[in-house]
């Protein structure tokens, strides 16, 4: 009886495979498989039509929406870094203003914002649009990101340097 038992349960699994892939069948016949495909087709073309403003701080969430990206890191200002030469002393004194509060004194999210993805800017005056110089901080860049940054990038007059 064992052996009939087997038997039957192989017979069920290949009808029920059979059913699966005739439900596909008809699913990719009426356009149900298709249509996935073709959103992100719709969305490549509406961010390749988007026109770049310049501001990189609202053409880079707007393209990554367009791109259908669930998370878009955010674009942070880095400040500039002084042009005139410091002293060993002033940069020490630097370094002591701008070492981490003891723990526990800071909120976890803000003790771990520096561990979010983000896109780090770093301006060449107050104008949004004289971005010198833009660095990716903690992901990887993808396929839809290098879209984003091929569309966005050139807008950018003023850029020296992409890390």
């Amino acid at each position: 009886m064992t052996s009939t038992v087997s038997w039957k349960r192989v017979i069920r699994k290949v009808k029920m495979g059979k059913k699966v892939e005739k439900v596909l069948k008809e699913r990719v016949e009426k356009g149900g498989g298709a249509a996935s495909s073709s959103a992100e087709e719709e969305a490549a073309r509406s961010a390749e039509e988007y026109v770049c403003t310049g501001i990189l701080e609202t053409d880079f969430p707007e393209l990554c929406a367009l791109v259908g990206m669930k998370e878009i890191p955010a674009v942070t200002s880095r400040p500039r870094p002084p042009v005139t030469p410091t002293t060993e002393k002033s940069m020490l004194e630097e370094r002591q203003s701008l070492s981490t509060p003891p723990p526990g004194s800071a909120p976890a999210g803000e003790r771990f914002a520096y561990f979010l993805p983000r896109l780090q800017v770093e301006l060449e005056s107050e104008d949004p649009r004289t971005v010198r110089e833009v660095q990716v901080k903690g992901w990887k860049v993808d396929e839809r990101m290098v879209r984003v940054f091929s569309k966005s990038l050139p807008s950018l007059s003023s850029l020296q340097s992409f890390q």
